[in-house]
This record gives structure tokens, C-alpha cells and sequence, in this order.
């Protein structure tokens, strides 16, 4: 009993602030080593070869989607309307819109076809709702009645055109 009394008599050293636990040196230790074993998991599960990025990050104009010589204009050449085309069994008028402005805008496009068999206009009506600052908004508008089957040709369009700016704007 004399050996345990006299071990548990030594005076026994109390940390500093400045010095390290031995326990503390040791998880340091610890997670350090399993930080090196997860880089060398993650550089092995890497994909080899090139990082993945967009190539085109081009955004179109409206005269690059291919739809043909412009039949009409609005909205200072926004607006445009192409040239229709028939398609199973209606007229298809294409149509860009492109957002000149600083701000996100709704727009409501009114497309009007005369001419051909037809007795009276036809108006079909289209929403571009969003569009983003200088960005083209692609659609178009499909009409499906007698007396559309005149050549494209022949027949007239005509555009009115509603904007307004987004309603939840771009308030930063």
C-alpha cells in the first residue's frame, strides 16, 4: 500500500493554457489522417477526362431560330411574326419576341391573318409571361379553320402587342 501512496502523493502538473492535451493531439492527428484517406477516396471516384461546362452559352437572337423571312413587326422589332407555313391541317405563324428593355416583361400578342378564302379576319392571341431583359422568347400561334388554305403567301399579318412590365419586378 505504501507504492500507491506515495503515486497518488506526487504533485501532479496542471495544463497551461498554451499547453497541448495529449488527447487533443491525438484526434488532431486522427482527423487528419481521415481527411487525407477522403481526398484520396474522392480523387479515385473522380470521373477522369474533361469537367463537364457549357460549350454555347450564346443566347439566340431572333432572326438565328430558322423560321423564315418576317411577314410583320411590332413593339419597335420586339415583335416579330414570320412568314406562315402550313402544318397537319393548319397555319402555323412563328414568332419571336425579344425583350429590348431593363426589365422582366409580361407580353400579350395578338396575331391577326387576313386574306385568302377566308370572309373575315382571324385573330389568335398568345402570352409571353417573364421574359427576362434581352433575351427572345420564341412561340407561335396555330389557327385551325376553313379558309386557311390559301398559300402562306398570300395571306396578310398583322401584330398588337400588350406589355407591361413584370408584376413582382426585379427588386433587388
Amino acid at each position: 500500500m505504501a507504492a500507491s501512496q506515495a503515486a497518488s502523493a506526487a504533485p501532479r502538473q496542471t495544463a497551461q493554457a498554451g499547453d497541448p492535451s495529449p488527447e487533443s493531439s491525438d484526434v488532431d492527428e486522427a482527423m487528419a489522417e481521415a481527411n487525407r484517406e477522403a481526398d484520396e477516396q474522392r480523387a479515385a471516384a473522380a470521373a477522369s477526362g474533361e469537367p463537364v461546362a457549357p460549350r454555347d452559352t450564346h443566347i439566340p437572337a431572333p432572326g438565328e431560330y430558322g423560321f423564315g423571312k418576317p411577314a410583320a413587326t411590332a413593339q419597335h422589332g420586339e415583335v416579330v411574326a414570320y412568314t406562315p407555313r402550313h402544318e397537319s391541317g393548319r397555319l402555323t405563324v412563328p414568332i419571336t419576341i425579344h425583350n429590348g428593355s431593363d426589365d422582366r416583361v409580361n407580353y400579350r400578342v395578338e396575331v391577326t391573318v387576313v386574306g385568302g378564302n377566308q370572309d373575315s379576319p382571324i385573330t389568335v392571341t398568345t402570352n409571353a409571361n417573364n421574359v427576362f431583359p434581352g433575351t427572345t422568347w420564341p412561340t407561335q400561334v396555330d389557327i385551325t379553320t376553313a379558309g386557311v388554305t390559301t398559300s402562306p403567301a398570300n395571306l396578310q399579318i398583322s401584330l398588337e402587342v400588350v406589355q407591361d412590365v413584370y408584376p413582382y419586378g426585379d427588386g433587388h
